[in-house]
C-alpha cells in the first residue's frame, strides 16, 4: 500500500469536484463519450487501453460511488493485476483540507515505487490546488 497526505489550501468540496472532473475528462479521451460529473454518481465502468511492458492493452476502470466531498475510490483491473486508488478528503477549516491518496496494487511496494508514487502525487496535488485557485481567481 501505497499513501500519501498533504493539507491544501482549497474546500473540500473544491477538491472533490475538480477530482471528478478531472475523471470525466479522462473517460472523454478513454471513450469519446462525454458524460457528466453527475453520471458518476452512483459508480461508473469504462474499458480503457493502458501501456503495459511496452504494449498496450485493455483495462477496465471501475468508479465507485463517491461520497460527496469526503471519498472517491477507481479500481483499474489489467491482465491479472487490480490496482485501487483512493482519494479522501478531510475539512480542517473553510478552505483548508487533508486530502490523502492511497493506492493499493498487486505490485510490490519497493522504494523506487514509493518514491515515484510521492514524487508524482505530490506533484498530482500541487496542480490541483494551483487550477482551484486560478478558476477562483477567473470567477470573481
Amino acid at each position: 500500500m501505497l499513501k500519501f497526505e498533504k493539507v491544501i489550501n482549497v474546500s473540500d468540496s473544491e477538491f472533490y469536484d475538480t477530482v471528478l472532473l478531472s475523471i470525466v475528462g479522462e473517460i472523454k479521451q478513454a471513450t469519446g463519450k462525454t458524460i457528466s460529473v453527475s453520471d458518476l454518481k452512483n459508480g461508473y465502468k469504462y474499458k480503457n487501453k493502458v501501456k503495459r511492458n511496452g504494449k498496450w492493452v485493455e483495462g477496465s476502470v471501475n468508479i465507485r460511488r463517491p461520497i460527496l466531498n469526503k471519498e472517491i475510490v477507481t479500481t483499474l483491473t489489467v491482465l491479472k493485476s487490480s490496482y485501487e486508488m483512493k482519494y479522501t478528503i478531510e475539512k480542517l477549516s473553510e478552505n483548508s483540507i487533508k486530502a490523502t491518496h492511497i493506492q493499493t496494487s498487486s505490485v510490490s511496494d519497493n522504494f523506487l515505487n514509493k518514491a515515484l508514487f510521492k514524487i508524482r502525487t505530490n506533484k498530482r496535488f500541487n496542480h490541483i490546488e494551483k487550477y482551484i485557485k486560478q478558476t477562483r481567481t477567473k470567477e470573481t
